[in-house]
């Protein structure tokens, strides 16, 4: 009769990771999906090393606290891109019950061979699509899937079932069962050793243990189980903070998209209005350098101009020194005839004057001025007697 599916974790994951275990004795492994890690600790029991990985860093913090072997260390980090730089460094690479790169196998598949040496072993297992136990819920392949995959990315691989009833058993998946025409009774798991190089003869395995022992691995598993709610409740609780305060950042972001957006919209404005003034400008400049060379062309004809006015002037200025010349000569002259008719005309005073002095020292003289004080007291300028007089005088002058 088939064990509750409750009591079926002891034989998942410690019958494979013994099995395991005896088949990669002094060994590199890297456990590519350790979890809480006591499936690493078994590896690490008899294997050179052995390097846990999880993608969760309280997990692995915890797998660190609680399994402490010199040569087991838990690192965190995806399959996809295990955080090793050295390549080709291990034996063998376990994957239990997570492959989750069936859409898209290639980068996990190169990682898987930058890691692995040439003749190094990839373990593998999956959950049948056929059965209904499935209690970590990981991806679940059919036997064709799972066949189809590993062949696809390696030259040599051994497929294996794993069966549980009151024990687990792993052993050879015959080539009769790889596709149609399975028995009735589908095994829960699927397991395949791949490698690039061949595969030595791999035994059955069976693994069995006592009801007691059962029912103790069923209370440890309840514990487990409840822990891991009680994690993936906390896990749910930081997600949804996490999505909380993503979504006020989408938010902000938002703001400021739309900020963003309204400040593109007003450059663009800004841009069409100096493309505007830019085109206002060009056509203002072409204008202004019409302007200038019209400009210069009344330059260079104020310029010649200028120069036949300084010939002009040049020639002006040689006429006015001809005629400065000219005057001064004049001035001379002048100033010579001038100073004769001077001394000439102080001769001709000279002698008025002494004539004058001989008429009024003559007796006839006198007689005249006798008679003009008479006519002032007989007739007074102003009278009408005066006037009378004055008239007979110019009628008698013929004025």
């Amino acid at each position: 009769m088939r064990v509750d599916p409750g009591f079926s974790i002891p034989f998942e994951h410690l019958h494979r990771y013994t099995y395991a275990s005896e088949l990669l004795r002094n060994k590199r492994v890297l456990d590519l999906a350790a979890r809480e890690g006591y499936g690493a600790r078994i590896l690490a029991e008899t294997a050179e090393s052995v390097v846990g990985l999880d993608v969760d860093a309280a997990v692995v913090q915890d797998a660190s606290d609680k399994h402490k072997w010199n040569n087991l260390k838990f690192i965190v980090g995806s399959p996809a891109s295990v955080p090793i730089e050295d390549g080709h460094t291990f034996d063998a690479i376990v994957y239990f019950d997570a492959m989750e790169e069936a859409t898209n196998p290639q980068p996990f598949f190169s990682e898987i061979k930058r890691l692995l040496k040439p003749d190094g072993w990839f373990l593998v297992s999956v959950p049948n699509q056929s059965s209904k136990d499935n209690l970590f819920g990981a991806k679940a392949f059919s036997s064709v899937q799972f066949h189809q995959l590993l062949k696809s990315q390696f030259a040599h691989v051994e497929f294996f079932k794993q069966e549980i009833w009151a024990n687990s058993i792993i052993q050879p998946d015959a080539p009769s069962t790889n596709g149609a025409g399975r028995p009735k009774g589908e095994p829960q798991y699927l397991l395949a050793i791949a490698s690039d190089s061949p595969i030595s003869t791999i035994v059955t395995s069976t693994y069995a243990d006592s009801a007691i022992t059962l029912v103790r691995e069923k209370e440890k598993a309840l514990r487990q189980l409840l822990d891991m709610k009680a994690y993936q409740d906390e896990t749910i609780k930081r997600q949804e903070r996490q999505l909380a305060e993503r979504k006020q950042t989408l938010a902000t972001l938002e703001e400021a998209f739309a900020w963003h957006t309204s400040q593109i919209d007003s450059l663009k404005k800004r841009s069409v209005y100096l493309e505007n003034e830019i085109e206002e400008l060009r056509k203002t400049a072409e204008s202004e350098k019409k302007a200038l060379d019209w400009r210069h062309g009344q330059a260079q004809d104020l310029e010649r101009i200028v120069g036949a006015r300084d010939e002009a002037l040049k020639w002006r200025a040689a006429q006015i020194d001809e005629l400065e010349d000219r005057i001064e000569a004049l001035n001379h002259e002048w100033t010579a005839r001038l100073n004769e008719v001077k001394r000439d005309m102080t001769f001709q005073l000279d002698l008025a004057k002494n004539a004058l002095e001989a008429i009024h020292a003559s007796a006839g003289w006198r007689f005249i001025l006798k008679v003009r004080a008479l006519r002032n007291s007989l007739l007074p300028e102003g009278s009408v007697r005066y006037r009378l007089y004055d008239r007979i005088m110019r009628l008698a002058r013929g004025k």
